[in-house]
């Protein structure tokens, strides 16, 4: 199980501000739509070989617990991984907070 809380870019975004983490050489045009960083706390636990599960809160898009803009969002992600880790799923819902 990993524990995450504070700020972090958020699930599953793959875009990174340092360039050892960014696996994409330009940004998407969702770059300024998706949500880039969210503060609060992640957990992910792996249930088997094959089923990580991912649950968070947070204070939604690009927002700091406390201010104005902060809204309770929630976050769960599903990855199944097979062939020895060569292949995997991952479906995540981020983001979620009645769709505003």
């Amino acid at each position: 199980m990993n524990i995450r809380i504070g700020r972090y870019v958020s699930l599953p975004d793959i875009e990174a501000q340092l360039a050892p983490n960014d696996y994409t050489y330009s940004h998407s045009l969702t770059y300024v739509y998706d949500c880039y960083t969210q503060e609060g706390v992640n957990v992910t636990t792996q249930l088997n070989k094959h089923w990580i599960l991912q649950t968070g809160l947070s204070a939604g898009c690009d927002a700091a617990i406390w201010t104005p803009d902060a809204k309770v969002t929630g976050t769960v992600c599903l990855n199944y991984t097979w062939r020895g880790g060569q292949d995997t799923i991952y479906g995540c819902a981020n983001s979620i907070n009645s769709g505003k």
